[in-house]
């Protein structure tokens, strides 16, 4: 996260954060997401900040493997998606999110303890709209040309 304080002359009601994020798309042959649901109960593609001097690939995976317990490689590049919102304290934030197509190579599902996240799921097209999910979600699947 970087912290953005205001120029001379900019007026803020608190600091402006930049956030650079990337997350996994991963597709089943039957037709199914997986996701990951963050504590507050919101689901979103499984992913997460990405640390200072790691690339974003190689954050998609570590977090892929954090939330949901998958081995996974990079097949592509999908898209970038960028946020802006304010937070309860008055803080702006500007998050901006590479999302990459993925590919399971080895792993079994399991949640993420202690993180951000609580539980992660395979959800398929009929479901996805009973999970209350990010925006995220829906950009990805948009750009994506084997969601079937």
């Amino acid at each position: 996260m970087v912290l953005i304080m205001p120029s001379s002359g900019e007026t803020s009601s608190g600091p402006r954060i930049q956030r650079i994020g990337a997350y996994a798309v991963c597709l089943a042959d039957g037709g199914s997401i997986l996701l990951s649901r963050y504590t507050s109960g919101t689901w979103t593609l499984p992913g997460g900040g990405v640390e200072h001097g790691e690339h974003p690939e190689e954050a998609v995976i570590r977090e892929l493997a954090e939330e949901t317990g998958y081995a996974a490689r990079v097949r592509n590049l999908i898209g970038i998606h960028s946020n802006t919102w304010t937070t309860l304290a008055g803080q702006r934030v500007h998050s901006v999110n590479v999302m990459y197509r993925v590919e399971i190579v080895d792993g079994e599902l399991r949640y993420e303890v202690d993180g951000t996240s609580d539980m992660a799921a395979w959800v398929s097209r009929d479901q996805l709209t009973r999970y209350a999910h990010t925006k995220i979600v829906d950009v990805a699947l948009k750009q994506t040309t084997d969601w079937h």
